[in-house]
């Protein structure tokens, strides 16, 4: 699901006006879980200009007793120098300095305004091999994001749901995606998260 699909639906404020925010950005955003990596679960939240991705909404459902909302982050963008495919297991990127095995990365596809999450696997020069398919295409124009865990909400065997009102839950850095990570035991589901970009 991506953002633009959702958020008309999720971000719908109730009659008592209890999703209304104090902060002022370019438009709410809302989405779900990828549930591509059972037992765990995620979504990202892909950048909007130099606006801060601000988490207002959280419900999430896990069989794990000490499992938790993991809130990823980063602002510094890598671009690539080469396109690729959604199927393509391999990036290259104009700096991988930062970059080693086992790191998290957002790729940014532009065009189709989403974020997709990779793990790298290995670094060969400008090379960055990962350990599935990125998922989206690259092209040159797009971002690829270092991200590390910033957050954590214990989640437990339960549905947690958070509401800030006002405020939030988690405010990622200017410019720069946000992931929410879930683990579980045999199924993990995030399923609902939303909130605002913010322009400070």
């Amino acid at each position: 699901m991506t953002v633009a699909a959702a958020a008309a639906v999720l971000m719908t404020a109730p009659a008592d006006g209890r999703m209304k925010s104090p902060f002022f950005g370019s438009g709410t955003w809302a989405i779900s879980g990828v549930q591509t990596a059972t037992p765990d679960d995620h979504c990202v939240i892909p950048p909007s200009g130099g606006q801060k991705v601000l988490v207002t909404y959280l419900n999430a459902t896990s069989d794990k007793a000490a499992s938790k909302a993991k809130f990823f982050s980063g602002s510094t963008a890598i671009r690539p120098t080469a396109t690729a495919t959604a199927g393509e297991l391999v990036l290259t990127l104009t700096s991988t300095t930062d970059i080693s095995g086992g790191d998290i990365l957002v790729v940014h596809d532009v065009s189709a305004g989403i974020g997709k999450r990779v793990v790298v696997s290995s670094v060969n020069g400008a090379e960055v091999t990962l350990t599935a398919a990125i998922g989206c295409a690259v092209a040159l124009n797009d971002a690829v994001y270092e991200v590390t865990e910033q957050a954590a909400i214990p989640v437990g065997n339960a549905t947690k749901e958070l509401l800030a009102s006002p405020g939030m839950i988690y405010a990622g850095p200017a410019g720069g995606p946000v992931v929410i990570y879930l683990d579980g035991t045999a199924a993990s589901t995030v399923n609902a998260v939303s909130g605002i970009y913010y322009q400070e």
